[in-house]
């Protein structure tokens, strides 16, 4: 029985990691407590790197984010060149919010095509005094 439930468990686990990971617009990701819900259709995140000059390159980290709200106002952690900061995520009248937005950037000597790297992220969504704070991971990702 204790090994049906560990399987059990198991696959639950590895169904709620896809599920974040995929666009799941048939099956939005939820994060609520009491007051605030914020709900998740579509999170990809991707990388480009642009070369400056002959000798800078810089590398993206970017999350194109989609979903619905019952708050006023999302913020989102951006990080550039060591400078941390938090960026608004325009909502419709509807209360839905569907962006692309640069998360972070890296400079580089040389290109840093097909390095690995992960990256994160948080999402503030303020409704009057209550406030819901949303980890968000890239997982492995490739420039």
């Amino acid at each position: 029985m204790n090994k049906l439930l560990s399987l059990f468990a198991l696959s639950m686990a590895i169904t709620v990691l896809f599920s974040c990971s995929k666009n799941e617009s048939d099956n939005p990701v939820i994060y609520s407590d009491k007051v605030v819900k914020v709900s998740f259709t579509n999170t990809i995140w991707y990388t480009k790197v642009n070369k400056y000059n002959d000798s800078l390159w810089f590398g993206n980290i970017n999350l194109k984010i989609a979903g619905s709200t019952n708050v006023d106002k999302v913020l989102i952690k951006t990080f550039g060149d060591g400078e941390i900061s938090f960026a608004d995520l325009s909502i419709n009248t509807l209360k839905e919010f569907n962006q692309d937005i640069g998360i972070s950037f890296s400079i580089f000597d040389l290109s840093p095509s097909g390095k690995e790297v992960t990256s994160g992220t948080v999402l503030k969504a303020i409704k009057d005094t209550d406030t819901l704070l949303v980890e968000l991971n890239s997982g492995i990702l490739k420039y």
